[in-house]
C-alpha cells in the first residue's frame, strides 16, 4: 500500500495499525527552539496516514482507534484515546483540539502516537474462541 512507502518513514506495523515517534533529541539542532504547536504538521501526517490505510481498508474497517502522546512544559506525559468510525474519520480532530483546550497553558509537543482500525466482519479471536 502506497501509505506504507517512503512518505510516511515514522510509521510501523502492518496495514491496520501504526505507530508514530518523534525523532529523538539528538536529531533536533537548535535545542532552543520553541516546541511545535499540537497542530503541527507531524500531527496531520499522522492523521492523515490513519485516512489513507481506511482508503484501502474502507471495506473491513470498522472503527478506528487512536493515541495521541503529548509531552507537556513540565515534563509530564499526557496521552489521550480517541475512536471514531472509519467513516467519520474527520471526527478525530474535534476531541483532539478539545484536549488541546484543556492543556493550551501548556506548550505541548506531539511524543509519540499510535492507532488501530477494527474489522467489521469476522473479528478473530486470538484466545482461541472454540476452546472451552
Amino acid at each position: 500500500m502506497s501509505w506504507r512507502g517512503g512518505s510516511w518513514p515514522w510509521l510501523d506495523g502492518g496495514p491496520d495499525r501504526g505507530t508514530y515517534s518523534c525523532p529523538p533529541p539528538e536529531a533536533q539542532h537548535d535545542q532552543e527552539a520553541p516546541m511545535p504547536n499540537f497542530h503541527d504538521d507531524k500531527l496531520d501526517k499522522f492523521l492523515k496516514a490513519i485516512a489513507a490505510t481506511c482508503q484501502d481498508l474502507h471495506s473491513h474497517v470498522d472503527t478506528v482507534t487512536a493515541e495521541v502522546g503529548l509531552l507537556l512544559d513540565d515534563q509530564k506525559k499526557l496521552s489521550t484515546r480517541v475512536t471514531s468510525t472509519a467513516s467519520e474519520l474527520k471526527d478525530l480532530r474535534p476531541p483532539l483540539k478539545k484536549l488541546e483546550g484543556q492543556v493550551q497553558f501548556l506548550t505541548k509537543k506531539v511524543v509519540s502516537g499510535s492507532w488501530s482500525t477494527e474489522q467489521r466482519m469476522q473479528r478473530a479471536d486470538p484466545s482461541g474462541a472454540t476452546s472451552k
